[in-house]
């Protein structure tokens, strides 16, 4: 538009400057206040969530200061409404005047003005003020959801535009209780995101009359097609997994061996190893086994038996001799 009452608005306070510009901001509130503090021509129009919030004035006072911000936190809005801004105090009368409208109570129903971030009961006249102190000066929207969730209040229904209201509501809360729908998205403003949205709360335990919705939907619903056929499916058994922990296996008790004994035996001599030879002096003097009247034999008794041992050895060496010949 020509913007005539902010050009002039603008023109007393020695404000130069044509264009509205307004820019979406992700920066702490405190870092963009700093940067608004010195600046006549920029103002904060709205906090939505925390490290987001909206400013907006003369378009090239809103460029410098998105510049110390950091462009990559700005987005330039795609339209050039001046509000919520004091630049609208040359049309309060107007506005506040066009919103002076028949109210009635709605029991039940709690209002909130983001203007205070309170609950007010609407006359037709605290309705035009609430108005016209919204359109003047910053929006809280934050703040508004904080009340409304200190004052009770879990659920959260946006009418649109486009989920934003939705996403901010979940960004102030965060884990704390709550459930927020929209009924318009980006992708989807239809009739089907209306059901989505309903069956969201349903899920939620709201107590909301689905069937009623359905019913009307039925009732205006035409050239629906026949219903086909009932198909039945069978379930199967819930499958038995074998437990996740490992079974515990007991072992029978070992056998108790013998004890060790306390001194290691002498190691075998390899076989084929090398054999000493012993002097005949050093062993002394040999008896022969084979002479039974040999007087180391002892006893005739056992000089016979000797002898007969002697010779089956000799016999019995002589075929292993043989059989490796």
């Amino acid at each position: 538009g020509e913007l005539r009452a902010v050009r002039r608005y603008w023109r007393q306070r020695g404000i130069g400057g044509d264009r509205w510009s307004s820019y979406l901001v992700a920066a702490p509130l405190e870092a963009v206040r700093a940067e608004l503090a010195g600046e006549r021509a920029v103002h904060l129009m709205a906090v939505n969530a925390p490290g987001v919030c909206v400013v907006g004035g003369e378009s090239k006072a809103c460029a410098a200061v998105v510049t110390r911000l950091g462009v990559d936190r700005a987005i330039e809005l795609d339209y050039d409404m001046a509000a919520h801004a004091p630049e609208l105090a040359e049309v309060r009368e107007v506005w506040r005047e066009a919103h002076r409208r028949p109210t009635v109570d709605v029991p039940g129903v709690r209002f909130y003005s983001a203007a205070t971030g309170r609950a007010y009961r609407p006359t037709t006249e605290r309705a035009a003020e609430a108005l016209t102190a919204q359109g003047l000066g910053t929006i809280d929207f934050a703040a508004t959801i904080e009340r409304a969730w200190a004052d009770g209040v879990r659920v959260f229904v946006e009418h649109g535009p486009r989920k934003l209201c939705t996403g901010w509501i979940k960004r102030v809360l965060g884990d704390r209780e709550h459930v927020a729908v929209a009924l318009d998205t980006p992708d989807d403003a239809g009739l089907r995101n209306l059901c989505l949205a309903v069956g969201e709360l349903v899920v939620a335990g709201v107590p909301v009359r689905a069937d009623a919705l359905t019913a009307r939907l039925a009732e205006a619903a035409t050239g629906l097609p026949a219903p086909g056929p009932t198909v039945t499916v069978a379930v199967p058994p819930t499958p038995c997994l074998p437990p996740l922990e490992r079974a515990v296996t007991v072992l029978p008790r070992a056998p108790e061996l013998a004890p060790v004994p306390a001194e290691r035996p002498a190691p075998a001599e390899r076989p084929g190893a090398p054999v000493a030879a012993v002097s005949a002096a050093a062993v002394g003097p040999v008896a022969r086994l084979s002479d039974p009247a040999s007087p180391a034999l002892g006893s005739p008794e056992v000089a016979g038996t000797v002898v007969r041992q002697s010779r089956r050895a000799a016999l019995v060496h002589q075929e292993i001799m043989a059989a490796h010949a």
